[in-house]
């Protein structure tokens, strides 16, 4: 199932591709820098009375990309908040062992203040405003989300050989039958 995200994601990656990989970039430096983290962290509680982790995702599981981009947008504001006070962040990076930090911030900083940056990453990965399903990614969930659900049953502790073949079996049924999957999606799960 990985792979078959994969390839659906290789194959329109110029749609979207930027704006996840950017989001993911955002990610790796929060999560490499601990008093950014920390921050982070204290920011979420002032806005939603918790604090949860920042997913970065594995290479080769592509169904952690969508619940790594899912979990930045979750906490978007918190984020936001950060980013409204570039240098405490410079400030805060700069306590990092690592080299450029001040440059490296001043990237991540541009990305995540980017015109449009929470937007199109709300509307690739989750089909966030209705008016925009007209694109294929502007409704990838509707795409990813049987694929997510198929992976999860299938790497259970429970899976066994009926429950593969029922997963399968219903890929095949919702790819083969939904007119509003694109065609080139539905080939490459097929």
């Amino acid at each position: 199932m990985n792979l078959v995200v994969g390839d659906i994601l290789k194959e329109h990656e110029g749609m979207f591709y930027q704006t996840v990989e950017d989001a993911l970039d955002i990610a790796r430096w929060f999560n490499s820098h601990g008093r950014v983290r920390e921050a982070l962290g204290e920011v979420q509680k002032s806005i939603y009375q918790k604090t949860v982790a920042i997913i970065f995702p594995c290479l080769t599981r592509w169904t952690t990309h969508y619940q790594a981009v899912r979990r930045m947008l979750s906490i978007k504001t918190a984020f936001q908040a950060m980013f409204l006070d570039r240098p405490k962040l410079h400030t805060l990076a700069s306590t990092s062992p690592r080299n450029n930090t001040a440059t490296k911030a001043d990237e991540v900083f541009d990305k995540a203040i980017r015109p449009g940056f929470w937007d199109d990453l709300a509307r690739y990965v989750l089909g966030d405003d209705h008016t925009y399903c007209t694109k294929f990614f502007d409704s990838v969930e509707m795409h990813l989300r049987p694929l997510v659900a198929a992976t999860n049953i299938l790497q259970s502790d429970h899976a066994n050989l009926s429950t593969v073949v029922l997963a399968l079996a219903s890929l095949y049924r919702i790819f083969l039958k939904n007119r509003s999957f694109q065609l080139s999606v539905c080939r490459t799960v097929l």
